[in-house]
C-alpha cells in the first residue's frame, strides 16, 4: 500500500516544488489534481515527465535524485473549471511492497466531473429493501466477475432504517470469488433509452448473519428515519474485476425497514489493472521496463502467513512455503544452465544431462557415453550393446572432465583405459576383498580395467579408450562417479 506523503498547491505559470523523501522507496505516485498540464521533474537524477490533467503516474527513485519534486504548468484544457482541484497529491512506494508499476499512467476517477453522473460513462444502481428485518444483520453485494473488462466507480452508498438504537453501517471492500448471497438484486441503468446498458456485475442481498471480513472503507452510526450517505461527492471508490463491495448494517434488534442502495459507474474499457481474487482471470501477462525485482506474480492459500508462489521479472521464482510443498511436474525437457539449489543450498556440482555421446564399435555394436552430472560432482554411464573394437583402440571424449579422480565399477566388458591428454592414467584395482568385516581389500595397479573390475582413479581424465583387440562382443556397463 503506498504511503500518502502530502500535496501542493498549482498555481498558474508559476513553478512550485514539494519535499518529498529519497530513501528506502521505489518510487513516487504522483497525481493531478486539475485541468492543468504539468511538467514534473525529480531534482538531480534527470527523471522529468507530462502529467495530464486528472492522471496519476509513477516516478521511479533514481540515484542521485534529492527529494525535491519541482513542477509547473504547461497548458490547461478548456474546461478547467470542472475540475474541482488545483492540487499535485504525492504517495511513496516502499522498496518491500507489491506495486505494479505497469498500471500507469492511469486517469483518477471522478477527477474530472462537475458531479458524480457527469462522466458520461454507464451508470447503475442497486436497492434492496426489508419491510420488518428477521435478523439483526442485513448487507447489499454487488461482485464484480473476474473476466468483466470493467472498472466499478461507486460514487454512492445510502442506507436508511427506522431503527432508533443507533445501529452501525459498514462499507467494505473484499477481493476473491462472488458473496453470492440468497436473494438476487437487480442492477437498474440510469439510461431511459432503448436498448439500456447492461451492468458487469452480479448483485445480492441477505437478511441475515455477514461477518466483518476485507478491508473496512467506512464505519458510520445510523440514524432512525434519515437517509445516510457514505459516500458524498467527490469520494469515489473503485473496484477491480474479481472483488466484491457491499454495505452492511448491523443492530442489535430485528424486525425493522432496512433500506441499501449503492451507485457506480462502469468503465467500457478498464485500464491496466491488478489482477486479483480466487477466480481472477487474466488473458496475458506483460511486465516491461520495471527494475529487477519488480513482483509480477504472486498468490497466497487462504489462511497462511507467507506466499506459496512468487515470480519476479528478473526470473527469480518462489514455488512452495512451509504449509504447502512444491511439487513441479515436467512432461518435457528441462533445461538448466546455472546452479541447482537443494535444501536452499546452491550446488555448482548437480548440473544434469542426459544427451549421449554414440560410438560405433570396430567389429560391432555401439558404446553410448551419459555424463549425468557435469558439474563439480560428476556422473557417468556407458552402455555397451553387442559392442567389441577392432584391432585398433577406440575412444569416447568425456563431455565434461573430472579433475580429481573417480571411482569407477563395470560389469560386462573387456580392457578400457582413462586418459589424460592421450595419456593413460594408473588405476588403483581391487585384487582381493576384506577377508573380514572391517578389514582391508587388496589392490594392484595397472592403466587398465576389465571384466566386472572395481577400481579408483587418483588422478583427473578427459578420455575413455576402449583398448583394441576385444575378443568378442560384450553387452555391460561401466559406470564413473566423481570430481
Amino acid at each position: 500500500m503506498s504511503q500518502n506523503i502530502g500535496s501542493a498547491t498549482i498555481i498558474p505559470g508559476i513553478p512550485n516544488s514539494f519535499q518529498a523523501i529519497n530513501s528506502g522507496i521505489q518510487g513516487l505516485l504522483i497525481g493531478n489534481k486539475s485541468g492543468y498540464e504539468l511538467n514534473i521533474q525529480l531534482e538531480g537524477c534527470g527523471i522529468a515527465k507530462t502529467l495530464y490533467p486528472g492522471s496519476i503516474d509513477f516516478f521511479p527513485y533514481q540515484y542521485g535524485f534529492s527529494g525535491n519534486v519541482i513542477f509547473s504548468t504547461v497548458t490547461s484544457l478548456p474546461n478547467i473549471l470542472n475540475y474541482p482541484g488545483k492540487t499535485v497529491t504525492f504517495d511513496a512506494i516502499g522498496k518491500q511492497e507489491s506495486f505494479n508499476q505497469s498500471a500507469y499512467p492511469m486517469s483518477i476517477a471522478a477527477v474530472q466531473a462537475v458531479s458524480p453522473t457527469a462522466s458520461g460513462k454507464p451508470l447503475f444502481s442497486a436497492t434492496i429493501g426489508f419491510g420488518a428485518t428477521t435478523t439483526n444483520n442485513q448487507g447489499l453485494n454487488i461482485f464484480n466477475p473476474p473476466n468483466s473488462g470493467v472498472v466499478l466507480n461507486f460514487h454512492s452508498a445510502r442506507v436508511y432504517t427506522n431503527d432508533a438504537t443507533g445501529p452501525s453501517c459498514n462499507l467494505i471492500f473484499l477481493t476473491g470469488t462472488d458473496q453470492n448471497w440468497a436473494l438476487p438484486v437487480s442492477a437498474i441503468s440510469h439510461t431511459g433509452n432503448a436498448p439500456a446498458p447492461v451492468s458487469a456485475t452480479h448483485c445480492t442481498a441477505q437478511d441475515g448473519s455477514i461477518g466483518l471480513s476485507g478491508s473496512l472503507i467506512e464505519v458510520i452510526n445510523v440514524g432512525a428515519m434519515v437517509e445516510t450517505d457514505m459516500l458524498a461527492f467527490p469520494d469515489n471508490v473503485q473496484l477491480y474485476p474479481g472483488g466484491n463491495m457491499y454495505i452492511e448494517i448491523a443492530s442489535g434488534t430485528s424486525g425493522h425497514v432496512v433500506r441499501l442502495t449503492m451507485k457506480w459507474s462502469e468503465d467500457t474499457q478498464a485500464p491496466p489493472i491488478f489482477v486479483q481474487g480466487a477466480t481472477a482471470v487474466a488473458s496475458s501477462v506483460k511486465n516491461d521496463g520495471n527494475p529487477a525485482g519488480t513482483q509480477i506474480l504472486e498468490s497466497t492459500v487462504s489462511g497462511d502467513a507467507s506466499s506459496a508462489v512468487i515470480l519476479t521479472n528478473d526470473a527469480q521464482f518462489t514455488l512452495g512455503d512451509v504449509a504447502h510443498n512444491a511439487l513441479l511436474t515436467i512432461l518435457g525437457n528441462m533445461i538448466q544452465n546455472g546452479n541447482f539449489t537443494l535444501d536452499g543450498a546452491s550446488n555448482t556440482g548437480i548440473k544434469v544431462n542426459t544427451s549421449s555421446v554414440h560410438l560405433v564399435g570396430g567389429t560391432s555394436g555401439t558404446a553410448d557415453l551419459y555424463q549425468i552430472f557435469q558439474g563439480t560432482f560428476k556422473y557417468t554411464i556407458i552402455d555397451l550393446t553387442n559392442f567389441r573394437t577392432s584391432a585398433g583402440a577406440q575412444t569416447i571424449a568425456l563431455p565434461v572432465a573430472y579433475t580429481s579422480g573417480a571411482y569407477i565399477r563395470g560389469s560386462d566388458t573387456d580392457s578400457y583405459s582413462l586418459l589424460l591428454s592421450g595419456v593413460a592414467q594408473s588405476l588403483a584395482t581391487i585384487t582381493a576383498l576384506p577377508a573380514a568385516a572391517g578389514g582391508n581389500a587388496t589392490t594392484g595397479n595397472a592403466t587398465n580395467l576389465g571384466f566386472y573390475a572395481l577400481g579408483s582413479c587418483l588422478t583427473g581424465f578427459d578420455t575413455i579408450r576402449f583398448n583394441g583387440g576385444w575378443a568378442a562382443a560384450h553387452q555391460g556397463q561401466i559406470i564413473i562417479e566423481g570430481i
